[in-house]
Formats: structure tokens, C-alpha cells, sequence
């Protein structure tokens, strides 16, 4: 029996920093158990130079890029389409 995949979702996590955090701690836990989605904003300019970090990790972090839509009203667009 396998385990269960717990996500992590991340949408607008205002600046790198956050997010390298976030993924650096995550290296002492058992990473076969989980992924992290990340949702990205188009109007990021440093995504793109940013993208090819994730790949470092030993664990599977997925993304997307997409409009920033409404901000916090719409925050819930972001988690749906993460997900």
C-alpha cells in the first residue's frame, strides 16, 4: 500500500525568498510523500530566470504561469488551477 500525497500549494508567495525557504526546509522531511505546486503570476518578470531552480530539488515541484487575475479576490483560481 502506498502512502497518501500531501500538496503544498503556493500561490503568490510574494517574493523568492518565501519560496526558496519554503523548499529548503522541506528537505528534512521524507519528500517520497509529497509535491509542492507552485502558481506563478505572469507579470513576474523574474519567473522565467527563476523556473530552472526548481528543477534542484529532490522532490517533485510543479508550476504554473498565469494571470494575476483580480489578486486575493481571485487567490482562489490560483489554488483551484495548481491543483
Amino acid at each position: 500500500m502506498s502512502l497518501p500525497k500531501i500538496s503544498v500549494i503556493i500561490v503568490n508567495y510574494n517574493g523568492k525568498k518565501l519560496l526558496e525557504n519554503c523548499l529548503e526546509s522541506l528537505f528534512k522531511t521524507d519528500y517520497n510523500n509529497f509535491e509542492v505546486l507552485v502558481k506563478f503570476d505572469t507579470c513576474d518578470p523574474k519567473v522565467p530566470a527563476y523556473l530552472p531552480k526548481l528543477e534542484q530539488y529532490p522532490f517533485a515541484v510543479k508550476h504554473i504561469v498565469e494571470p494575476r487575475g483580480r489578486g486575493y479576490i481571485d487567490i482562489h483560481i490560483g489554488y483551484t488551477r495548481a491543483m
